[in-house]
Formats: structure tokens, C-alpha cells, sequence
């Protein structure tokens, strides 16, 4: 399992860079790629009869194919950065490499790739760490249906708010026998620790919808539009407007508001500004589709439209949410993120079994 991790990561990365530069990549990469993951998922968690043996072996070479396509692609990033000319079009012997045009958007490119990245693979959560607009970040991909994710505010003991990611980890081990893999704060507070805004937990609705247009000293919450992540029963993810979460009125396990958007229905918040230097640490969630979210901390201060845009053009999510700034923090030790500190209000978090071998 760890060598297929290894095995997306790199696919992920050099398509994501490739697509910094613009290059089109038009040797059916994509097959290639979903043939890898069916070919990995196989060998790692189903059973292969005999007879599926030559069929395999095709599958194997198509694998090998693919490397070579990625260090050809590799190469060609390569030979773009030293020349620093990004329209540079980029020729092999089959031609296989060809320049967007520099006004071209390579977003649905990307979401292309990203959709049959995660779909296709049978990982329940998958981290990655990225490097772009002269920052990093820290991604973590969560097929929902298949992870125990959560929101936590209050011990269900004592009442009292969690707080922090140590708390919340000392509790998932001594109460339910579980470990903590994954957290991050799950948006705004008041100074008590209690949700802004709409706060569902367990199918209880612990604070209702806030529905004012504005109010000083929550300059982000109340950037309109501002709106709400949930889990509906069936256990499918949503990110929608306020305005619009009104209107549908839908039933939700687990909901956060928060705001302002940062993504609605595949357009960047109209407020946010390219180039803009109000930059601070900021963190969020989106939704690739209704089974796969992804949480997104930027590990230095980045501003709006940069991380929006991270959100839209490099993992496909149609609708994203800003979670929090300056505070947000992500336990997350697949990337070495392991600080239990922190001031929150409410927690997401996923938790798994532990392993008492």
C-alpha cells in the first residue's frame, strides 16, 4: 500500500507541474493512469483469478509505458525551467507535447486528472504536500463513505470543549478505543469556544443558521457569500452557500458554516483579488465530488485568490469553504504534522482503528 501511495503521489506531482507550464499531455495518459490504479488495487486488496495472468502482464507493460511517459514529461518540465520560457512548445518523435495557449485555463485538465486519481483508487485518505505560488501546502484527500470522519466541540462526558487536538486524541483512545489520524479546526468561533454559526453534530442541531448579512468582527464569516460544509445522512459531502443551504433546507449529520466561500459552483469569490497582499495562514475544504473532500492548510500566509484557486484548478472542487486563518492548525503525522496544540472551537477529525499487534 505504501509503494502505490508512493506511485500516485508522483503521478499527481509531475501532472501538476506539467500543467504549471501549460503542456497538454495527448499520450492517453490518463488511460495509463486508471490502469495503474486498477493494476495496483488488484495486487494490493483483490483477488486475481489465472487466468487474467496475460492480461496482467499487458496491464504491466502499460505501467512501464506510463514511466517512461513521466520521465519524457519530466524532461520537458526540465528543459522549461532552465529556459524559463513557459510557451515554449516542447517536441519528441511523436510529437507528444504540445504548448497551451498562455490565456488557456487548465483547469478542467486537471480535474480531469484529479477525478480519476481518486476515484479510482481504493485508498480511504491520501496526504499530499504541494509547492506552488512560492508556498506549500498540506492537502488531505478523504474518501468520506469510507472514513469515520466527524466534528467535535464538547467531550460527551463532561460538556466541556475540546479545544485543542490533544484533548480530542487523548479522548478517541482512552474512550473509544480509536486513533486519531486526521484533524483540523472546523471553522469560526465566539471568544467562549462555541461555533459561529450553524453547528450540527451527530444529526443534533447544537446552534442554528446565521443568517445576518453583517456584522463587525467577523469581517470573513460575514463576507458574502459565506456558507456551510456538511455530511447529509447517506454520508455524502456538501459545500454550499448560505443562501442556498436556506433554500434546499437539507438534512445533514455533521455541518459547519463559516465564510466567505472561496469556491462557488467552479467561480473564485468575486470579492478576492489577484495579486492581493493580505496574506495570512489559511485553511479550507472542497468538494471533488460528493464522495471524495479535500482539507487544505497553507504552511506560510497566502491571500485569497491563490488559495482559491488551489482549491478550483489543481484539485477540481466545483464548491470550497474557508475554514479559519491566522489560528488553523492540522494534526495530520502521515506529513509529520504532529502538534496536538492549539484554540479552537469545533474539530473535524477522522478517526481509525488501533492496531494492538
Amino acid at each position: 500500500m505504501v509503494q502505490y501511495q508512493v506511485q500516485l503521489n508522483e503521478i499527481f506531482l509531475v501532472i501538476t507541474k506539467a500543467l504549471k507550464y501549460k503542456i497538454v499531455v495527448y499520450m492517453k495518459i490518463n488511460l495509463a493512469i486508471v490502469l495503474v490504479l486498477l493494476l495496483t488495487a488488484s495486487a494490493c486488496s483483490m483477488f486475481i483469478p489465472a487466468s487474467t495472468k496475460e492480461a496482467m502482464a499487458r496491464s504491466e507493460r502499460e505501467v512501464e509505458r506510463l514511466k517512461k511517459e513521466l520521465k519524457i514529461l519530466e524532461a520537458s518540465i526540465q528543459q522549461l525551467e532552465a529556459e524559463k520560457q513557459k510557451d515554449l512548445a516542447i517536441k519528441t518523435v511523436a510529437n507528444q507535447w504540445t504548448p497551451l495557449d498562455s490565456m488557456q485555463r487548465v483547469d478542467s485538465l486537471m480535474r480531469h486528472f484529479v477525478h480519476q486519481l481518486f476515484t479510482a483508487s481504493p485508498i480511504a485518505q491520501y496526504p499530499i504536500r504541494l509547492n506552488m505560488f512560492d508556498n506549500s501546502f498540506d492537502a488531505f484527500v478523504v474518501k468520506v463513505k469510507k472514513s469515520d470522519l466527524r466534528f467535535f466541540w464538547n467531550h460527551p462526558d463532561t460538556s466541556i470543549a475540546y479545544r485543542n487536538f490533544y484533548q480530542l486524541k487523548h479522548t478517541a483512545e482512552k474512550k473509544f478505543d480509536r486513533e486519531l489520524i486526521f484533524a483540523t479546526n472546523g471553522g469560526m468561533f465566539e471568544p467562549d469556544g462555541s461555533p459561529k454559526g450553524l453547528y450540527i453534530e451527530a444529526g443534533d442541531t447544537l446552534v442554528p443558521l446565521d443568517t445576518i448579512s453583517g456584522r463587525v468582527g467577523y469581517l470573513n464569516f460575514y463576507l458574502q457569500p459565506n456558507g456551510v460544509f456538511y455530511i447529509d445522512p447517506a454520508g455524502a459531502a456538501h459545500v454550499m452557500t448560505t443562501q442556498k443551504f436556506i433554500q434546499k433546507n437539507p438534512e445533514a449529520q455533521y455541518a459547519t458554516q463559516s465564510g466567505p466561500m472561496l469556491v462557488i459552483d467552479n467561480k473564485i469569490h468575486p470579492a478576492f483579488t489577484r495579486g492581493s497582499r493580505n496574506k495570512y495562514i489559511r485553511s479550507g475544504v472542497g468538494i471533488i465530488d460528493s464522495d471524495h473532500i479535500v482539507f487544505i492548510i497553507s504552511n506560510k500566509p497566502v491571500n485569497f485568490f491563490d488559495f482559491a484557486t488551489l482549491f478550483r484548478d489543481y484539485f477540481g472542487c466545483s464548491n470550497a469553504l474557508y475554514l479559519d486563518g491566522a489560528i488553523s492548525k492540522m494534526y495530520l503525522p502521515s506529513l509529520k504534522r504532529e502538534k496536538l496544540d492549539g484554540n479552537f472551537g469545533p474539530i473535524i477529525g477522522i478517526m481509525d482503528t488501533i492496531s494492538h499487534n
